[in-house]
C-alpha cells in the first residue's frame, strides 16, 4: 500500500515537501526552506540541522538526515531506514531546493539536465553553494525507478530553466507533482502538453502549487483596506 504525506508547506509559501512510500521505497519531491520567522537563537552546540528543523524550516522525517549529534530531538537517523530513497527537485529556487545541503552525501537527488547543468555554472561563478548529495541529471519525459516507484519528469513553464512536474505511479496510486508552474510565460504549451498528458494518464491526485490562496480572505481585505488608508 502506498502512502503519502505532507511534510511542508501547507501554510508557507514556499517550502512544498511532500513523501511518497511504500514498504520498499520512498520519494521526496523537493526539499525548499521555507520563509519563516525564526523564534529563538540556535545554541552553540546545535547543529544547524537540528536547529532548522526544531524551527519548522525543515521537515523531521524519520531515516533522512544523520542525527547522532542531534541534541534536543529524537528522530532515526539515515542509517535505520532500509528503504530504497530519492529525492526529485522540481527547480532551482531555494524554496525547493535550499535544504539539500543539509542531507547526508549518499543522498540520491534526482532534477531535470538542464536544472543539473545550470547548478553546475551557478557553482563555477559562485552563485550557489556546494552540497554533499549525489546529483543525477534526468532527461525530460524520463521515468527514473526508486524500488517500486516509478517517477517521470515532464517539462513544465517557470521562471527558472529547467523547471519540471513530476508524475508519480506505483501500484496503487498515481501523483502529480506540479512544482512551480505558469500559463503566463514563454512557454505555456509544455503546460499545456504534460496536462494533457494528465488527463490521459488519470492521476488518483494532482498536487498543484499557488500562492493566491495562501491566505484567508478576510484577513486579506482588512491588510487591502489598511493600505488604501495609508
Amino acid at each position: 500500500m502506498t502512502d503519502y504525506r505532507f511534510w511542508n508547506g501547507l501554510d508557507t509559501i514556499g517550502g512544498n515537501i511532500v513523501e511518497v512510500r511504500t514498504e520498499k521505497a520512498r520519494v521526496v519531491c523537493d526539499f525548499g526552506l521555507s520563509v519563516m520567522e525564526r523564534n529563538f537563537e540556535k545554541p552553540a552546540n546545535m547543529t544547524e540541522t537540528e536547529y532548522l528543523i526544531l524551527e519548522n524550516q525543515l521537515p523531521a522525517i524519520p531515516g533522512l538526515y544523520h542525527t547522532s549529534s542531534f541534541q534536543e530531538l529524537d528522530l532515526p537517523s539515515v542509517e535505520t531506514d532500509e528503504r530504497e530513497t530519492a529525492l526529485f527537485i522540481s527547480h532551482l529556487h531555494l524554496d525547493h531546493m535550499g535544504g539539500l545541503k543539509y542531507l547526508p552525501e549518499n543522498t540520491i537527488v534526482y532534477l531535470s539536465r538542464e536544472s543539473y547543468d545550470l547548478y553546475r555554472t551557478l557553482l563555477e561563478v559562485g552563485e550557489e553553494s556546494p552540497v554533499e548529495v549525489t546529483l543525477r541529471p534526468m532527461e525530460y519525459d524520463e521515468t527514473v525507478t526508486v524500488g517500486d516507484i516509478r517517477v517521470t519528469a515532464k517539462h513544465t513553464d517557470h521562471d527558472a530553466a529547467g523547471a519540471v512536474a513530476f508524475f508519480i505511479e506505483t501500484e496503487d496510486l498515481k501523483l502529480i507533482h506540479s512544482g512551480d508552474v505558469r500559463l503566463s510565460g514563454n512557454y505555456p504549451e509544455r503546460v499545456e502538453k504534460w496536462t494533457k498528458e494528465a488527463a490521459e494518464w488519470g492521476p488518483d491526485v494532482l498536487l498543484l502549487e499557488g500562492t493566491s490562496y495562501s491566505f484567508d480572505p478576510e484577513e486579506k481585505e482588512e491588510e487591502d483596506a489598511g493600505r488604501a488608508e495609508r
